[in-house]
């Protein structure tokens, strides 16, 4: 049987991970003949098949498939359209890449007559991107609801069982879910631009990520998970496409939400059919984002090369002019408006139902929308 061949860009969590499993798992079906990157100190890990010259892949007809785990935008998203327009499939896990040009590596991959697969852009090895095309093909889709994000819900879990922030962080950095700086993750892009993607597929319509709001995780603390708990809430780092607006922020939950945890994730979609539909997996780590990859491959060698994101129009976000219940700690009380609380206790609060355009936000120290 005739092995497909594959070039893998980058070796480093994911990149290997994606080795790793085809050599165990797909060794009979899958080559993986070159893999760039430029530590040659790695060489002894994947049989010698290192190269830093991009050109070897290039012009090597004998591969078909590209897997993209370099991460960063402007150099992988090059090297991805260069290997498109060798007619090379493409396989992606970059976030970055996907949200901000998914309408032209979509219009490429048309003109080529190839694959753009991405599934682990998004919901690591949750499958989200294949059954929300489906979804979106036969119904309305009017809300999308998830936690996308392995390192904030890592550390939201540890501040719920009594953790302080810091102490959180350490132990996310120790398995492997957090780097030393995590502020693409703890204020809101790397979900931005995962929202981002599902809002372009549920409507198709092409979402400026920029225009994403996104509201910082980093200054939750103990006391504000133990004020919730007794109310009967958690809170957690969610993504959500609801009302013609989308947004990163903190939310005060129950059910299936509250008790999502470490770096598992949860998507809720909305949809006119359905009603409302869940998926759940592991958000982070090598093996479940790699697992996601390799069954893109798998399902370009069978001929899956059939989705397209075709934009009817850009998406326009509303303000939200929505009421919620928001639990609140501020700077000072006595500057809070207490006509606007439900709860007060020292300096937290939690709010009667209210616009998020009544918050002062110089006062607030941190918040958590109601969901």
């Amino acid at each position: 049987m005739k092995k497909t061949k594959i070039a893998i860009l980058g070796l480093g969590t994911i990149g290997y991970g994606v080795y790793d499993i085809i050599q165990k798992r797909l060794n009979d079906k899958i080559e993986v003949k070159k893999i760039f990157d430029k530590d040659f100190s790695k060489q002894a890990l994947v049989n010698g098949i290192i190269t830093d010259k991009f050109d070897d892949i290039l012009e090597d007809d004998e591969i078909e498939i590209v897997v993209e785990t370099l991460g960063g935008l402007n150099f992988p998203y090059s090297l991805i359209t260069q290997a498109m327009e060798k007619k090379k499939n493409i396989v992606s896990a970059n976030k970055e890449v996907v949200s901000k040009y998914i309408k032209e590596l979509s219009a490429l991959k048309e003109k080529m007559g190839i694959a753009f697969s991405y599934e682990a852009a998004v919901g690591g090895g949750v499958p989200i991107i294949k059954n929300l095309i489906d979804i979106a093909n036969t119904n309305d889709v009017d809300k999308i609801v998830g936690i996308i994000n392995g390192t904030t819900n890592f550390i939201l879990t540890r501040l719920s069982q009594g953790m302080d922030f810091d102490t959180a962080m350490e132990e996310a950095i120790k398995a492997g879910f957090a780097e030393r700086d995590s502020s693409y993750d703890l204020d809101g892009l790397d979900m931005a631009r995962k929202i981002a993607i599902l809002t372009d597929i549920a409507t198709n319509k092409f979402v400026n990520v920029d225009d994403v709001y996104h509201y910082s995780m980093k200054n939750a603390k103990l006391e504000d998970l133990n004020f919730v708990k007794e109310l009967g809430f958690n809170i957690k780092y969610l993504a959500a496409y609801e009302n013609n607006f989308i947004s990163v922020e903190p939310r005060l939950v129950k059910g299936m939400f509250a008790y999502t945890n470490d770096e598992y994730n949860l998507i809720s979609v909305n949809a006119s059919n359905y009603t409302n539909l869940k998926f759940y997996g592991k958000g982070a780590g090598r093996y479940p984002t790699a697992n996601a990859i390799v069954n893109d491959i798998v399902d370009i060698i069978n001929g899956n090369k059939n989705y397209t994101f075709k934009a009817i129009d850009n998406f326009t976000l509303e303000e939200d002019d929505n009421e919620y219940i928001f639990y609140l700690r501020v700077k000072d009380i006595n500057k809070f408006n207490k006509d606007l609380g439900f709860i007060i206790k020292d300096n937290q609060v939690l709010t009667k139902n209210i616009k998020m355009k009544e918050l002062d936000f110089e006062n607030i120290e941190f918040y958590a929308k109601a969901l």
